[in-house]
């Protein structure tokens, strides 16, 4: 069942939490992370102040995140959103008060092409049920020649597609820590979820302080920020070519090194360089694609 749990846990989940004071110990951070872990919870996206509880001391002032809002892996598997604004704490509290919003998923956007973008995950279920059809049949029918012998490809194609799947999720989750023992896809599937829920962007704060939630409001206040970096006309001090001739340089050997063009050959060794479970890049190609594919697209690369 999808649930949020919010309000004050009198405790940070790591040291970036907390600024001044003392510093937060692994004791005091363990207990609320394997509470977080064992439970699914993940934070709600915020806007607003970061930290959610202030001290009120003008000579040991200590500010801290102990406000929060908490969301399960059932709420993300339903496809729904929650944001949570903190205004700052005022006269009134040593604690921000919180607003939150909770809403279905916004209208899907389109989205960019992904190599490897299929139903990697129904066809694995497939080809596992068709392996426990046939042993299953065989047990009542051992004589059956033509399971028999289908078995040995069945077997092997299960084996590839969940081998296959796991690899999917790996780019998607962008978990590089577990090794190819590891089966359990689940944990890939929440991972999935929570990067997406963490990626989405609901609501932003402007210069001014004013929130926007709109998405067509969001991309447009992006665009504005962004050209507005564009072309500005800040002053420049002129270059004091005395820098050059102090300190250590490079010599004109190694200075002509960096003018050379850069070979095949190189190209080729820092690709397959690049682990294959590494996530997509901007053009939806993995680095596996272009390995596999080298003698095709190599040249273009």
């Amino acid at each position: 069942m999808p649930w949020i749990i919010l309000g004050d846990f009198n405790c940070v989940k790591s040291p970036a939490e907390k600024q001044l004071g003392v510093p937060p110990t692994w004791y005091e951070l363990k207990d609320f992370a394997d509470c977080c872990l064992a439970l699914g919870l993940h934070d709600a996206q915020t806007t607003g102040c970061y930290y959610t509880w202030y001290s009120n001391s003008d000579s040991n002032p200590v500010w801290c995140k102990l406000n929060r809002v908490l969301l399960n892996n059932d709420w993300l598997e339903a496809g729904l959103h929650c944001t949570a604004h903190f205004n700052p704490p005022g006269c009134l509290s040593d604690h921000s008060p919180g607003i939150i919003s909770i809403f279905d998923n916004p209208a899907p956007k389109p989205k960019p092409f992904r190599f490897f973008n299929i139903h990697i995950s129904a066809r694995a279920k497939e080809a596992d049920l068709a392996l426990e059809y046939a042993q299953t049949h065989l047990e009542s029918n051992p004589g059956d020649v033509t399971v028999r012998d289908s078995l040995g490809d069945l077997r092997k194609n299960a084996t590839f597609l969940a081998k296959a799947e796991r690899h999917f999720y790996f780019q998607k989750a962008k978990i590089h820590f577990l090794k190819q023992g590891d089966r359990n896809t689940k944990f890939f599937h929440d991972m999935v979820k929570r990067n997406a829920a963490r990626n989405s962007i609901l609501a932003i704060t402007k210069a001014d302080g004013s929130i926007i939630t709109s998405a067509p409001k969001i991309a447009q206040e992006f665009v504005n920020f962004y050209t507005s970096l564009l072309g500005t006309e800040d002053q420049t001090l002129p270059v004091d070519d005395g820098v050059f001739h102090w300190g250590p340089s490079l010599t004109s050997e190694l200075t002509s090194n960096l003018c050379r063009a850069v070979t095949p050959a190189k190209v080729k060794t820092a690709v397959f360089q690049i682990s294959d479970n590494k996530a997509p890049g901007p053009d939806g190609y993995t680095s596996c694609f272009f390995k596999k594919a080298w003698n095709i697209v190599g040249d273009l690369v």
